[in-house]
């Protein structure tokens, strides 16, 4: 049976399957070469990015629970939303959650993927 990519084009993934053949000897399953063309992509989106936090600039108080909260939701596979945020950071509306969010972006702490869902990607390094 044919594995016929989700994610990538049937182009790329089959371009992806001869590099991954060459270099680790064939023993990949077309699932885990089809994710490591995804982490790849992913990976790359951040390599593009243009902002990036100033050398030196660091989290306050507040930013540093919520980046907290995001990498151990997101280390459990969770991509949490405005509102949970909100709530954790004991917030009572919604927007002071989103505000603070796009103040994380903004700084280089955390990025959205480049694919369309509402997903959260920690940067390496990002002072945690």
């Amino acid at each position: 049976m044919t594995y016929k990519p989700k994610q990538l084009s049937a182009e790329a993934f089959e371009e992806l399957r001869t590099i991954a053949g060459e270099e680790m000897d064939g023993v990949m399953a077309d699932e885990d070469i089809e994710q490591m063309g995804v982490d790849l992509l992913r990976l790359f989106s951040l390599l593009a990015t243009p902002e990036v936090a100033p050398v030196g600039n660091r989290p306050d108080e507040r930013e540093l629970k919520a980046l907290i909260f995001l990498r151990d939701e997101i280390a459990q596979g969770r991509s949490p939303s405005i509102r949970e945020l909100s709530r954790t950071m004991g917030f009572r509306s919604s927007r002071s959650g989103y505000k603070l969010l796009k103040r994380l972006i903004v700084n280089g702490w955390a990025v959205r993927s480049s694919d369309g869902k509402r997903r959260l990607i920690m940067l390496e390094g990002a002072v945690l």
